[in-house]
């Protein structure tokens, strides 16, 4: 149901004559604004801190410690790619017929399984039961298809909808730092961790999927079919309501 724009505040007034875009700082000095960010932050975050950046770059070497042969453990890998291509064209039809609040928790949802199941696989192969590897394999292709499902590419479009043309370049530019940032130091992480952790590194990856789960069930409004004022005044509301 569409929003009806019955008033604006004068915060939103304010920025609404402002016709230069916003530098960075500007974006943090605004309250309004910054809860907005956190929007957009938190399931960038997501994307990375569930594992996924660990699990494609280093699924030849994850493929082999389940318990595939070396070649094997390529051709998973390739197969592991093209999967992760067809979910992000499958989110494309997806994310306006089902919302963006609806994907990312579903994705939340099925990432927290696959990982879960994926740590008692590989602990079931270190203890020789035949077949689990494959269990493994088909735990890790399962994150792939709920990670692709949204959570690669719904925070960008909330960048993009969250946000007025004036406030949108400096969001946007924060919001690509954190999500390099955040890739960065999960893949400079990782292989010090599971040297140290094993496959219980993934619990790790589970804590975070709970935490910016729990963030978008109770903040993450549902933008879909909403226009920019539309969106505009749902945000301002609820900020308003939440000081």
């Amino acid at each position: 149901m569409p929003f009806c724009v019955t008033h604006s505040s004068q915060a939103e007034r304010d920025r609404e004559k402002v016709g230069h875009q916003l530098s960075l700082l500007g974006l943090f000095r605004d309250p309004f604004l910054r809860s907005a960010l956190w929007l957009c932050v938190v399931p960038m975050i997501a994307m990375h801190t569930s594992g996924f950046s660990c699990l494609s770059f280093y699924s030849t070497f994850i493929f082999s410690a389940s318990g595939l042969s070396p070649l094997n453990s390529i051709y998973a890998s390739l197969g592991l790619w093209t999967t992760f291509l067809f979910m992000n064209l499958t989110s494309l039809v997806l994310v306006d017929r089902n919302g963006r609040r609806v994907l990312l928790l579903t994705s939340h949802v099925g990432v927290l399984i696959s990982l879960g199941f994926l740590v008692l696989t590989i602990n079931l192969t270190k203890q020789g039961f035949v077949g689990s590897a494959y269990g493994s394999v088909t735990c890790i292709f399962a994150f792939i298809v709920f990670h692709g499902l949204s959570l690669m590419s719904v925070p960008w479009i909330l960048g993009a909808e969250l946000f007025t043309q004036e406030a949108r370049p400096a969001a946007m530019m924060f919001v690509s730092i954190v999500c390099w940032g955040t890739e960065l130091v999960a893949i400079l992480l990782f292989p010090l961790v599971i040297a140290q952790a094993g496959e219980f590194t993934f619990c790790i990856f589970i804590g975070f999927i709970v935490l910016t789960g729990s963030f978008t069930f109770w903040a993450l409004p549902e933008t879909k079919g909403s226009s920019m004022e539309e969106i505009q005044t749902l945000l301002q509301v609820r900020f308003d309501k939440n000081k």
